[in-house]
Formats: C-alpha cells, sequence, structure tokens
C-alpha cells in the first residue's frame, strides 16, 4: 500500500476563507461606490436647485428697476415690430386638444 502524505490535508479550507473574504471586500467595494454616486448626484441636484432659485431672486430683484429704466412705449414700439400673430404651433395644439386660442399669446423673434 502506499502511504498517504498528511502535508496536504486540509488546504481547502484556507482557500475557501480567502475566497469569501474577497468576494466580501468586493461587495463592500460595489456599494461604497454606489453609495458615493447616488451622494454625488444628490449633491449635484441640490447645486443645481440653488443655482435656479439664485438666478430667479436675481431676476426678481432686476424687473422693476429695468422696467421703470424703459421710455413709456418701449411695449408699443416692440409689438409693432414684432406683431403678435398666432404661433401656428400653439393654434395646431389647441385644436388637436379641443381648446380654443384667446388671446394668442405668442411673439414671433426675428
Amino acid at each position: 500500500m502506499t502511504a498517504r502524505l498528511r502535508g496536504e490535508a486540509g488546504q481547502a479550507f484556507p482557500i475557501y476563507v480567502v475566497m469569501v473574504a474577497g468576494l466580501l471586500f468586493l461587495a463592500f467595494a460595489f456599494f461604497t461606490v454606489g453609495k458615493a454616486a447616488a451622494l454625488r448626484n444628490g449633491a449635484q441636484g441640490a447645486a443645481d436647485a440653488a443655482v435656479l432659485a439664485a438666478a430667479q431672486e436675481s431676476r426678481k430683484q432686476f424687473e422693476a428697476p429695468f422696467l421703470a429704466s424703459l421710455p413709456e412705449s418701449m411695449l408699443d414700439m416692440f409689438l409693432q415690430a414684432h406683431p403678435v400673430t398666432g404661433c401656428p404651433a400653439a393654434q395646431a395644439m389647441a385644436a388637436e386638444n379641443d381648446a380654443k386660442l384667446t388671446p394668442p399669446k405668442c411673439v414671433t423673434m426675428p
């Protein structure tokens, strides 16, 4: 009979432990990267909303002094140069939705 070598017994267990540890590390790494990406997206959305709010507030503060600085007939001159024609796209959309377009609010731009 051949003699069995005792040095190789139980070698699968350390390999199993290393593989499980490696898989757990990979799972942790994927979780961490995913969490970081989600936090970044949330921060980007908050930053975008803050910039839009600041722009709206700036526009509100700028509107009254700007309109006060215009000559009295500026709006009339603008409407004469760019008459309100009733946008064909708006009229088509109103017709598709069984709505009536009164008065037309579209201004043609040059």
